[in-house]
């Protein structure tokens, strides 16, 4: 499908004025995202249309069984990027937000903290929308009596598709008390908003760090 027609395709989905049911991210279930993504969340700047693509792409497979959450639609104009000038963007962001994260590499795992990368730097989307992403994991475990301690936490850049997009980090953290194989006995979870700016003007690893013990001392300190 050209550019212009799947721009008219979600415009018309932003357009109707509708309820679309969500269901929750395996890590982060305090967020609501799209049915069925493969890796299990929906990284920084998941919107409406995304989620009304998936849904409609996808609702079949469920069975009909869907939760109660629900989130409805405002009908409003959008005014895209195109294809270019989205990887241009990215490209250059990313590799300033790669370097960042070199420097901070040693300090990170000399603290214990483990790094995956789930980037899609390529922009592929089955939706057929130009999804620019660069998002890292940062987790650190530890012994917590007969139990594990784990701290999650996720630093995600998405290249806003739409024009004027404000350039921003999402930073979402999960802290869990669980033993191997159960559902975790314990769990607190949060997200925030960082400017680009910001990230990259800052130290990675202190900010990793930072992120990482907040979310430990949400924690209890004894079993």
């Amino acid at each position: 499908m050209l550019l212009h027609e799947r721009r008219s395709v979600h415009l018309l989905l932003k357009t109707r004025s509708r309820t679309i049911p969500l269901v929750r991210d395996e890590h982060f279930p305090g967020t609501p995202i799209g049915l069925g993504k493969s890796e299990g969340i929906e990284p920084a700047g998941w919107s409406e249309r995304e989620s009304a693509v998936q849904i409609r792409d996808k609702s079949d497979t469920i069975g009909g069984c869907l939760p109660s959450l629900t989130l409805s639609v405002r009908p409003s104009i959008m005014s895209f990027r195109a294809d270019s000038e989205l990887k241009t963007a990215f490209c250059e962001a990313a590799r300033t937000l790669d370097a960042q994260l070199d420097r901070a590499r040693a300090r990170l795992v000399s603290e214990g903290v483990t790094i995956e990368d789930r980037s899609n730097r390529t922009g592929f989307d089955k939706s057929g929308i130009p999804y620019f992403l660069w998002s890292l994991w940062f987790g650190r475990r530890r012994p917590y009596g007969p139990e594990i301690a784990s701290v999650l936490v996720d630093l995600s850049y998405l290249e806003s598709p739409e024009v004027g997009g404000t350039p921003e980090i999402s930073e979402r953290w999960v802290a869990e008390v669980f033993q191997p194989g159960q559902v975790s006995r314990i769990r607190r979870e949060g997200q925030r908003s960082l400017s680009y700016e910001t990230i990259v003007a800052t130290d990675m690893a202190a900010l990793v760090l930072q992120s990482i013990e907040r979310a430990e001392h949400e924690l209890p300190n004894s079993v």
